[in-house]
């Protein structure tokens, strides 16, 4: 049982769930998320006008985790993207949006 519970977690890509769905505006915040396993996780920001406004990447542990996201200055809906590879390579990308009021 335990080595085929392995075998499966080499190649099952990181799960990855976006807890944050508000900001205020003109304030920095932590936008926090799930991860099931050991990754690298990568994070874009894209603003209502489609344009990039933060991206970045660090690795993260199991667990609840978080980027720290500088102030966004404009009201309105933002576009999140996360992605997540593990060290045996699979990949996972999830995107969501927060609103920022």
């Amino acid at each position: 049982m335990t080595a085929q519970h392995f075998a499966s977690y080499l190649t099952t890509p990181p799960a990855l769930t976006l807890l944050t769905q508000h900001a205020r505006r003109h304030r920095s915040f932590s936008l926090m998320f799930t991860l099931s396993k050991y990754s690298h996780v990568g994070i874009v920001v894209t603003g209502p006008g489609g344009h990039t406004l933060f991206e970045t990447s660090a690795s993260f542990g199991y667990g609840t985790r978080s980027f720290a996201v500088p102030a966004l200055r404009r009201k309105g809906t933002y576009t999140i993207a996360l992605t997540g590879t593990d060290l045996a390579g699979n990949f996972n990308r999830i995107t969501g949006t927060i609103r920022v009021s």
